[in-house]
This record gives structure tokens, C-alpha cells and sequence, in this order.
């Protein structure tokens, strides 16, 4: 019998992976936003955001391997998607509460950054003297953020 234990908890592993690194842009997302409410130096609030832009490419790169993860899983199993009905009954029960407190927590970071997200977004299409949302380096932060917490969304 083929387990999926092990590729299993390098889910989870990786999603733990991914909630430092959430806590951390989060931590950057209440950085952007003192700095935009301050009205702080451009070249700060830049290297806030090329931070945030590197961040988000190391996410991107552990969304890639964890749904790698995802698809063996699936094969092993014969699911069609990784989603919490699909395994249920078919991972042991620890796997299943652990990958299902990873998400939520997961969520719940993402949630969290998109609120300082709005508001920062809004901040700084309202403040004249910060050019920066219209920077491609801030478009594409921007873009990759909201493409992370889509697939997190989806995976809930």
C-alpha cells in the first residue's frame, strides 16, 4: 500500500513555511502603510516594496513545489482536487487537522494583509506626492500578492 503520509506533511511543512513568510509581508504591508500615512521618503517606502516583491517571489516559488505536492497526492489517491472533502477518510486524522489549521491560519494572514493592503492602496492613489502606485516594481508586488491570496482562497 502506497502511503501519502510523507507527502503530506511536506504540505503542511511548506504551508508552515509560507505563514512565517505571510507574517512577515504582513509586518511589511504595517511598514508600507506608517510610511504612507507619514508621507515618509519615496526611496524608504521603494525599498519597503522591493522587500515585499522578493518575498513574494519565494512564496511563489513554495506555491509551486506545494502543488507539485498537491498533484502527487491526488495520483496517489485518485482525487480530483485537493480540497478537504476530497481527503477526508483518505489521510490520517492528525494530517487532515493540521493541514486544516495551516490554511485557516494561512487565511487568516492573508486576510489580515489585504485589509492593510486596501487601505495602503488607497492611501497612495490619494497622496500626490507618492508616485509610486503607478511604478511597474509596486504593480507587480501588487499583482503577485493578489494571485497568492487568490489560490489561498481557492484551497479553503
Amino acid at each position: 500500500m502506497v502511503t501519502v503520509d510523507r507527502p503530506i506533511q511536506d504540505i503542511i511543512d511548506n504551508y508552515q513555511t509560507q505563514t512565517k513568510l505571510y507574517r512577515k509581508m504582513l509586518t511589511y504591508a504595517q511598514e508600507q502603510l506608517e510610511m504612507v500615512r507619514s508621507s515618509e521618503d519615496n526611496q524608504q517606502l521603494k525599498k519597503l516594496l522591493l522587500n515585499r516583491q522578493n518575498l513574494m517571489n519565494e512564496l511563489n516559488s513554495l506555491n509551486e513545489e506545494v502543488r507539485k505536492l498537491q498533484n502527487g497526492v491526488m495520483d496517489i489517491l485518485g482525487i480530483s482536487k485537493f480540497t478537504y472533502s476530497e481527503l477526508g477518510g483518505k489521510i490520517n486524522d492528525e494530517h487532515f487537522t493540521a493541514l486544516k489549521e495551516v490554511v485557516s491560519e494561512l487565511v487568516h494572514i492573508l486576510d489580515e494583509i489585504n485589509k492593510v493592503d486596501v487601505i495602503n492602496q488607497s492611501l497612495l492613489r490619494s497622496n500626490s506626492g507618492h508616485k509610486l502606485i503607478s511604478s511597474p516594481n509596486f504593480r507587480e508586488a501588487a499583482d503577485a500578492y493578489n494571485k497568492a491570496l487568490l489560490q489561498k482562497k481557492e484551497k479553503s
